[in-house]
């Protein structure tokens, strides 16, 4: 057979019978020009393969690149998208075309009047309509469920966006060399002495050593009026002054009016301010965790720590400890991420809390107690004190200004509390809200979603003995075991919704009866990997960020609650909208949801963020089913249609999030999984709407329907 290249070709590609390809490849060998061409072929195919391996490079958000161009992502999140860049050249060569047209649109952009006018008269879904019918058309009734149309139904916008970036691009160059404020010298700050009124809570600082620190406010540290006001202790009021007086308590299983919230701080005089505060008891916290996985925030900088990082934390271990803690503890927020833990106790305080990953404490200063802005803790009498019945172990829970204590009864005492913020879990921001100035600074944003001005959830259970609870200067109650009560602490103060029940085993959480199960070795090995990037130190939220792609979900697990139980927003976000695992991408979501519900001042960083990476109209609907659907809204036709839209959306993030949504509403995901192929995608969303239209296009059904 003669040797020519196209039956070279048929030969490496294993497409001649067996007996040509041996008399081939005896000819080969035999020649030393055929052997090099041979390897030649084969490099060239080898480099074909891999470009084709390169063009099925997943494709990229818009978004993320657009911010990627903008340089507005962490160091960490560049690097791991540029990797993806580069892999592509498809890829690469759309984002220096994509930088190339900003830098173009630098320049100013001539418009036409006619083009203008056009503009002019688009409506934001997409629609052109007319400036006289605009105006005198009758004004539509409010959509009830505040859903608006979004790109996941009309992607009308984008014939524009060029033109409308350098449009807006063209204002703002202007305004920023028109305005006058930003050209004139700054003008030195001036003291106004603060009027006398109703405390307000601000943003939270973390205050340096010295007798201030321990006077500062726990909503607004550093303020004069809360520093001459509260010399009493950490929490910027006097623990008489937290407490409300004249409460009566109700018959038992009935909703409790609100308490009377604490007393209004007086007038700030600008010289008291420099007196030294009254220094709090000193009382020593012995502390057992696992120094590397123990948290806290510094609120000065904006940053979280191990406990390993802070100076003196070394000496605290998961054993018995006897060195004293609370200088390592005082005036900042810390705590472990799950399956974490940590144990607590006040020296004499006679009492031991057992905190689970995801709480987040501080120490109350002046007496034995914690704040709590998110709980799992298990409390019981302390072993190590002998039991004495006329003074009585009481732990003083402070909820914002709220405080509740809890009296153990007996030595074998035992119960579970667990608190959850839940300020606005189904309130949208109203657009007054949504327009505030959100901090930029680091420190600022560490103070705002770490803020203590939210509502809370407690529900206290008691597992073993009794439990005394009293409200401020309410009538105690005594709640012996297998009872477990409810309540509401409504603007960080007033008790209300009052609840009291008989616990069962159904309604008791598996973390409440401490379970003795040893972790499987797979486990042990993912908590020790993460212990290993903790320990090598740096900010945990950056140092995680790796096991998020690790090819075991419960590696990427394990990094997101290091970021939920930091609050970091942001990096959560990242992940929201990177392709991952459903399992990981659902416990983002429900990191994103507890954040939201912790403060105002949290959703509107969350939302704002959101409007970077999206447009307006699509950032409300994602932020509204980030807080979770109520059953009012669930019960609305725009609601299942919002959500069976956003089921063909192009991210993944956006599908995992809407198929969620679905199946904690209908208890069913009819065979719909976010990372399928188009195909099957489109055959569930198919079943959806058949199963919607025989509900009536609705989720669910309005009660007496």
């Amino acid at each position: 057979m003669r040797l020519t290249l196209r039956t070279l070709l048929a030969y490496l590609d294993d497409r001649l019978p067996p007996e040509k390809a041996r008399e081939i490849g005896l000819k080969i060998q035999k020649s030393g020009f055929a052997t090099e061409l041979v390897e030649r072929v084969r490099e060239v195919k080898r480099r074909r393969r891999v470009a084709t391996d390169q063009d099925k490079v997943p494709p990229v958000d818009a978004n993320l690149i657009a911010e990627y161009l903008d340089d507005q992502l962490a160091p960490d999140v560049v690097a791991r998208l540029e990797q993806r860049i580069l892999a592509s050249d498809a890829l690469l060569a759309e984002v220096a075309s994509a930088h190339e047209l900003l830098g173009m649109l630098r320049e100013p952009v001539p418009v036409e009047s006619r083009l203008r006018e056009r503009l002019l008269t688009q409506d934001p879904t997409g629609a052109a309509t007319s400036r006289t019918d605009s105006a005198t058309e009758e004004p539509v009734s409010a959509n009830p469920t505040r859903w608006t149309e979004s790109p996941a139904a009309s992607r009308g916008w984008l014939r524009w966006s060029p033109v409308l970036v350098g449009v807006g691009l063209c204002a703002w160059l202007a305004s920023v060399f028109t305005d006058s404020r930003l050209l004139q010298q700054p003008q030195p700050d001036s003291a106004v002495p603060a009027v006398a009124g109703p405390a307000e809570p601000g943003p939270e600082a973390d205050p340096s050593p010295g007798p201030a620190e321990a006077a500062a406010d726990v909503n607004g540290a550093g303020a004069p009026a809360a520093i001459a006001a509260a010399p009493g202790g950490e929490g910027g009021r006097d623990a008489a002054e937290s407490e409300p007086a004249g409460a009566a308590n109700p018959p038992v299983g009935n909703p409790v009016a609100p308490m009377p919230a604490a007393n209004p701080a007086v007038a700030a005089d600008p010289a008291l301010a420099d007196a030294p505060a009254e220094q709090p008891a000193d009382i020593p916290v012995l502390l057992q965790s696992d120094n590397r996985t123990l948290l806290l925030a510094n609120s000065k900088t904006g940053s979280w720590n191990t406990l390993l990082q802070i100076p003196g934390g070394d000496t605290v271990t998961t054993a018995p400890n006897i060195t004293n803690s609370a200088p390592l503890l005082k005036n900042r927020w810390f705590g472990t991420p799950q399956p974490f833990e940590m144990k607590l106790r006040y020296e004499g305080g006679g009492w031991l809390v057992r905190a689970l990953g995801g709480s987040l404490l501080r120490l109350s200063g002046n007496k034995p107690g914690l704040q709590v802005l998110s709980s799992r803790l298990l409390v019981s009498a302390d072993t190590a004190m002998a039991w004495n019945d006329q003074q009585l172990p009481v732990l003083n829970l402070s909820c914002g200004d709220s405080l509740a204590m809890l009296t153990l009864q007996t030595a074998d005492t035992q119960f579970a509390v667990q608190v959850v913020p839940a300020a606005s879990a189904a309130t949208p921001l109203s657009a007054e809200a949504a327009a505030g100035d959100v901090p930029a600074d680091a420190a600022a944003v560490t103070a705002a979603l770490l803020s203590t001005d939210c509502d809370y959830r407690v529900l206290v259970t008691v597992t073993r003995g009794a439990v005394g609870l009293q409200h401020g200067a309410a009538e105690s109650l005594q709640l012996p075991a297998g009872v477990e009560v409810e309540w509401q602490v409504l603007d960080g103060s007033q008790v209300a919704n009052f609840r009291e029940a008989a616990s069962t085993p159904a309604t008791i959480s598996a973390w409440m009866l401490e379970p003795e199960t040893a972790p499987v070795p797979e486990a042990v090995r993912i908590h020790e990997q993460l212990t290993r990037l903790l320990e090598a130190g740096g900010d945990p939220r950056e140092a995680v960020l790796p096991l998020v792609t690790d090819r075991n979900p419960q590696a990427g697990l394990l990094a997101v609650e290091v970021l939920v139980l930091t609050r970091s927003a942001e990096s959560l976000l990242n992940l929201f909208f990177e392709d991952l695992d459903e399992l990981v991408q659902r416990r983002v979501i429900d990191g994103l949801q507890a954040i939201t519900a912790s403060s105002s001042a949290a959703q509107r960083q969350i939302q704002d963020s959101l409007a970077t990476r999206l447009p307006m109209a699509e950032a409300s609907n994602i932020l509204q089913l980030l807080n979770g659907i109520s059953e009012t809204v669930a019960a609305e036709p725009e609601t299942a249609q919002q959500l069976l839209a956003y089921l063909g959306d192009e991210r993944l993030g956006v599908r995992t999030l809407a198929i969620y949504r679905l199946e904690q509403i209908t208890g069913d995901r009819q065979n719909f999984y976010p990372a399928a192929d188009a195909s099957r995608r489109r055959d569930s969303i198919r079943r959806w709407q058949k199963w919607l239209d025989r509900q009536g296009g609705v989720l669910v059904k309005p009660e007496g329907k």
